[in-house]
């Protein structure tokens, strides 16, 4: 039997409640009680309750565990204990009744206090036949009390039996109800399934044609970025052998100097005309040495220089690549728009006919991506003209005589054309850029670098 010592106020109590109900559902071999320390204050006091909650274990009426405080493991793992150890081990295992026990257990103190008096000790005799009496009339005290909470556990576990089979049938009508609901929403998500697979599939289709032209891309730009990346580190490292080989050189003219000079001073003291003739000659010899080497030198620092400003351009290139809205492909020469710009739609119908101005729909994505370009074009600001070159989808009606509306489309497409190229001049586009529209299966931009006659 578990016995938990709560009250209404308490916070513990009502966090522990549904933990305890839980438990006395799970082990119905179980008697568990519920005692409000307000309403029985004696039960309380009788097993020195001085905390909420607490919990007492019994067996067969006698207290064999108690704690106190909110903690579910601690109350889950002390149940479990409980019901696998069984009982601790007490005077009812040596006696057979309560009375035999008793007198068995006063026999034994009187045989003890026999043995202590032979020694000499009377004053413990008397104290443990109290202690013995103070024993006795704490089980008479649990007796009593087990019998009223055995009377409270017989009303409690009949009305949890009731309730149990009352709440059984709930649950049975409730899950025949919500089988019925299930089965029909089962239908209805397959039917829309079913629909949406068939629209998916299509879209899939056309998808993948578009993945596997975009992979095919992405795979040439990164063979063409990786091949570039191996060529400006091989001219980098090319670059400093020889000036490693230049400052070695150096060492050796300036070793040959210092030769020369200690030459000059061995001629002067000997005052040879021939000698200082020599001399001057090497001195010659070294000072167009040290010049030749001096211009080796800054042939090789402006080879350093350029090769700088290549890698600084190649990472403002992967800079303004790095939002994802454009893509420079160096052997095509060639930069692609990979942004959506879309443009706000314009209506041509009975009802309605919108004029064919072009505008964005999105500023804020166009202003990004052409930064973008932008930076793009600043790398290649001379020596180059631009191309723009825009595709887009055919018309849904393509084909039929509308002379009206197909005027009005391709005003419309031809102003969307030039909004374009007018930002792209903004950005720093050359003016002699030219701009193309191209009819496709497939929406895209790209803009085409090309080299003016006699740039190199």
């Amino acid at each position: 039997m578990i016995v938990e010592f709560g009250a209404s106020w308490a916070a513990a109590c009502a966090a522990m409640k549904s933990v305890f109900d839980d438990l006395a559902r799970d082990h119905p071999t179980a008697i568990f009680l519920r005692a409000d320390v307000e309403q029985h204050p004696e039960v309380a006091s009788r097993y020195g309750i001085l905390r909420v909650p607490s919990y007492c274990f019994f067996f067969c009426g006698e207290k064999e565990v108690e704690f106190a405080g909110c903690s579910e493991r601690k109350l889950r793992e002390t149940l479990a204990n409980c019901i696998e150890l069984g009982p601790q081990v007490s005077w009812r295992a040596l006696a057979g009744t309560k009375k035999e026990a008793v007198s068995r257990s006063k026999e034994a103190s009187l045989r003890r206090a026999a043995e202590l008096g032979q020694q000499g000790n009377e004053r413990r005799l008397q104290t443990r036949a109290e202690e013995e009496e103070e024993k006795q009339r704490e089980r008479e005290a649990h007796e009593e009390a087990h019998r009223a909470f055995a009377e409270l556990a017989g009303r409690w576990q009949e009305n949890r039996w009731t309730a149990e089979e009352d709440r059984q049938k709930e649950e049975g009508e409730a899950r025949k109800r919500e089988e019925a609901d299930r089965a029909a929403q089962h239908r209805r998500v397959d039917d829309q399934r079913q629909k949406e697979t068939t629209v998916a599939r299509q879209s899939l289709q056309q998808a993948q044609l578009a993945m596997d032209d975009l992979q095919r891309r992405q795979e040439d730009e990164r063979k063409a970025k990786v091949r570039f990346q191996q060529e400006a580190q091989e001219d980098l490292e090319r670059k400093d052998r020889e000036i490693e080989e230049l400052k070695a050189s150096l060492d050796q003219a300036r070793q040959a100097k210092a030769n020369v000079e200690l030459l000059h001073t061995q001629m002067t003291q000997e005052s040879s005309k021939l000698f200082e003739e020599q001399l001057t000659a090497q001195e010659q010899r070294a000072s167009d040495e040290a010049a030749r080497l001096s211009q080796e030198r800054e042939r090789l620092e402006q080879e350093a220089l350029e090769a700088k400003k290549a890698t600084e351009k190649y990472q403002r290139i992967h800079k303004a690549e790095a939002n994802g809205h454009v893509k420079f492909d160096p052997e095509k020469m060639r930069i692609d728009i990979l942004a959506d710009v879309k443009f706000k739609p314009r209506y041509y119908g009975t009802d309605r006919k919108d004029e064919p101005s072009a505008e964005f729909a999105d500023r804020q994505l166009a202003q990004a991506v052409f930064g973008d370009l932008e930076e793009l074009l600043a790398v290649h600001d001379t020596g180059f003209t631009l191309e723009f070159v825009r595709s887009v989808k055919l018309p849904q009606d393509a084909g039929k005589v509308h002379e009206q509306k197909d005027k009005w489309n391709k005003a419309l497409q031809r102003n969307r054309l030039d909004l374009l190229l007018d930002h792209l001049l903004q950005v720093g586009a050359p003016r002699d850029s030219t701009s193309r529209l191209v009819y496709g299966p497939l929406e895209e931009m790209h803009l085409q670098l090309i080299p003016l006659s006699g740039s190199g």
